[in-house]
């Protein structure tokens, strides 16, 4: 009986305290800016990294990510980030760190939540029925995310809830990986109410 109760409590600290660094990062308000993004990367060093160890089954190395949604009920979309919470999925790893946050990030555009997950009060922006896919993930030798993505029905933008949510969500899966220093988002203008 305990065990349920260790675990509720040791979830609803990492969420509050992912919440109150992804708010400070919301403060973000040019996506292409180095020194803006490196600004959100100090206040979310504080937040739990995944578990770098790869797990092999069947031949295939996989590694643990998190992908983040949104809980419109703890944030009501005031500030996004604070409705922003984690679920835990394996992506095959892969030797190139980019292939492996192109892999995370598109898992994460398909919206595929679990009964559990949808009845826990979690929503999804993006599906796959909406065809948004990450293009291209590049970085450079000083850390510098660089992601472009295809979006042809403009899914990715609209309301500021809508956007503002998405851009939380992103930021939180992307600053997930230790190996990045900072990141932008091509084209310009996505992610844009």
């Amino acid at each position: 009986m305990k065990k349920p109760v260790v675990i509720g409590a040791t979830i609803i600290a990492f969420v509050g305290v992912a919440a109150v660094s992804f708010w400070a990062g919301m403060q973000v308000v040019d996506q292409g800016s180095e020194k803006a993004a490196e600004s959100v990367q100090e206040n979310t060093d504080k937040t739990e990294k995944t578990e770098d160890t790869p797990l092999e089954r069947d031949g295939i190395r996989y590694r643990t990510i998190k992908l983040y949604y949104y809980d419109y009920e703890k944030d009501k979309c005031n500030d996004y980030a604070k409705g922003i919470v984690p679920v835990e999925r394996k992506v095959a790893d892969s030797d190139d760190i980019e292939t492996t946050i192109k892999d995370t990030l598109n898992l994460w555009l398909q919206g595929e939540l679990t009964a559990e997950e949808n009845e826990g009060g979690l929503s999804r922006e993006i599906s796959s029925d909406d065809d948004v896919k990450v293009t291209d993930v590049t970085i450079d030798e000083k850390g510098i995310l660089t992601l472009t993505f295809s979006d042809p029905q403009h899914k990715t933008s609209g309301g500021s809830c809508h956007a503002g949510v998405l851009y939380a969500e992103l930021e939180a899966i992307v600053w997930q990986f230790t190996e990045i220093k900072s990141f932008r988002v091509l084209p310009l203008g996505i992610f844009e109410a």
